[in-house]
């Protein structure tokens, strides 16, 4: 690998400018020598303008592939689309699939001006560009040696929700709703809702309500006719997302759930699902940059376990990775993503001197929980082997609850925590970090969500 840098060479171009604009030096050192091409340049944004995400995904694509042709030596052509370009279809085929628009309507119609002011922001360019670049490379690339690559991520709604896209309403709404509602809980004349929606905070609060009901109930619309269209297919898909799996039960029942309680399911997922685990990664790479003893032997596990390989990371393997858990929980034990929880009792509770009646609502600190010195020896350490199983045997089990406890706990921990450990295995078998940062220079923000109150700078240093 450290040899294979010296063979890199860096060459100018640009997808947005007819023919690339590369130097003839550089096409000709292409012509010449290229074997391979990865073809991965495309747009970043679900609702970047139509003209330019034609020009990125769909006219530079045509450009590659017209120098390609000429290279003498090209042994495959190999183009990274998306999966969602045919995110309608139940199954993924390897094949080329037909659209009622070709590459060269569609860019005669990204310049026409009243084309795209009908259109504003939709459709969703990203998507439909590359599905279009598709039918190019099919019309143009015949006897080619061309390969089409469509990675995807398919998660708890089974479908896509457009979180990338730079302005997304949802997800704008979501967090300034959180934030008054935070506000809100420290401020009890306002816990009275008329009192509240009579100020300003309070209007601001429930058109963001408005907005998120709005986007969860076109979320069930979508996947319900999205199902509807695909009852016909006799082959059921193998694996399922939490939305399927929920209408699966619900179909399934004599007594199913209203809208109203399907709604506040996937509330509970989207809400839980976002901040939350993103804390958690960044928390747990700034303190393994602060720690670089505790990094290191998370290196040699992870080598033991994939070496230099490029192998998936998939469930089994995941599950072998005992260091990475405890180095996750001890993160979620110093940051937990969620810091406080609270429960409302049914009856009376004595706690010392003090009794705590019956229908009061009570709010647990999971920091302070989680710091309590009877439990935890030198409490602000971060020590991945407290929770080797000769530590935590005699401990209380209520003294570590990073996704509550009980009956009511977080219904989407294995979730989580299967996308912490993935993304982290991700990250830590190509890079080592280090941060620039101290644990005493980082303010968290306590919010619904303990995540840093400012930059966490940190270091990525490629392996070796």
């Amino acid at each position: 690998m450290p040899e294979l840098r010296k063979k890199i060479v860096p060459l100018r171009a640009d997808l947005n400018i007819d023919g690339l604009e590369m130097s003839e030096n550089d096409k000709t050192l292409l012509i010449y020598n290229a074997t391979i091409i990865f073809h991965v340049a495309a747009s970043v944004q679900f609702n970047l303008k139509l003209e330019a995400a034609t020009m990125i995904n769909v006219n530079g694509t045509r450009f590659i592939l017209y120098l390609a042709k000429r290279m003498q030596k090209l042994q495959s052509f190999i183009h990274v689309s998306t999966m969602y370009s045919n995110c309608y279809e139940r199954h993924i085929e390897e094949r080329f699939y037909t659209y009622p628009i070709d590459y060269k309507n569609l860019t005669n119609l990204s310049r026409n001006t009243e084309i795209l002011k009908i259109s504003s922001q939709w459709p969703n360019t990203y998507v439909f560009t590359k599905a279009i670049a598709e039918i190019l490379l099919e019309n143009e690339g015949q006897g080619f040696p061309l390969g089409i690559f469509r990675p995807s991520i398919n998660t708890a709604m089974g479908m896509d929700l457009r979180f990338q896209e730079v302005e997304n309403e949802f997800e704008s709404a979501m967090h300034r709703g959180l934030q008054l509602l935070f506000e809100r809980l420290f401020q009890p004349w306002f816990w009275i809702d008329w009192l509240y929606y009579l100020t300003s905070s309070g209007r601001e609060y429930k058109s963001l309500i408005n907005i998120f009901h709005k986007f969860s109930n076109e979320i069930i619309l979508k996947k319900k006719a999205l199902r509807q269209s695909q009852s016909n297919h006799i082959t059921a898909r193998k694996k399922k997302g939490f939305l399927d799996l929920l209408l699966d039960e619900n179909e399934k029942t004599d007594n199913p759930l209203s809208d109203d309680q399907l709604q506040a399911q996937v509330h509970t997922f989207l809400l839980a699902s976002q901040d939350t685990t993103a804390a958690a990664i960044i928390w747990t790479l700034f303190l393994l940059g602060n720690n670089l003893e505790h990094q290191e032997k998370l290196h040699e596990e992870l080598e033991k376990h994939f070496q230099d390989s490029e192998t998936l990371a998939d469930g089994t393997k995941l599950s072998q990775l005992k260091y990475l858990d405890r180095v996750i929980k001890e993160t979620l034990r110093l940051y937990p993503s969620v810091p406080v929880i609270s429960r409302t009792l049914t009856e009376n509770v004595k706690i010392g001197d003090y009794m705590l009646p019956q229908n009061i609502e009570v709010v647990l600190s999971l920091i302070v929980i989680h710091r309590n010195p009877e439990f935890w020896p030198d409490p602000t350490k971060f020590d991945p082997d407290r929770f080797l199983p000769e530590n935590t045997k005699a401990r209380n089990q209520y003294a570590y609850i990073p996704f509550s406890a009980g009956p009511r706990n977080c219904i989407g921990q294995k979730f989580a925590l299967l996308v912490i450990k993935t993304l982290l295995t991700a990250i830590l078998r190509k890079w080592r970090v280090k941060s620039v940062k101290t644990p005493d220079m980082i303010h968290p923000h306590i919010s619904f969500t303990y995540r840093p109150g400012e930059e966490v700078f940190l270091y990525f240093i490629p392996k070796k």
